[in-house]
């Protein structure tokens, strides 16, 4: 796996923490940011698709029309052996 290096600047306050944190987990400094970093990340990604699905799921027309779909459905007759 290629990796890159960054440089990055903190406060001695949470250089201490981050320090304290990375030994406790039995992992160099390194790896605690970079798994920090990518929790993270994730987040920030899960929390756009979510912001886009809400916006999606916010029409008024698209609820109206999955509720009529759902009503076309319920009255619908499934003949045995076809169901699934």
């Amino acid at each position: 796996m290629s990796t890159h290096k960054l440089a990055i600047s903190l406060q001695p306050a949470v250089f201490a923490l981050v320090d304290s944190a990375a030994k406790r987990l039995g992992l160099a400094r390194s790896q605690y940011i970079a798994q920090v970093l990518t929790r993270d990340a994730a987040a920030v990604a899960d929390r756009q698709v979510t912001e886009k699905l809400d916006e999606v799921y916010a029409d008024a027309n698209l609820g109206r029309e999955q509720r009529a779909t759902a009503s076309l459905w319920d009255t619908a007759h499934v003949e045995a052996g076809t169901e699934w």
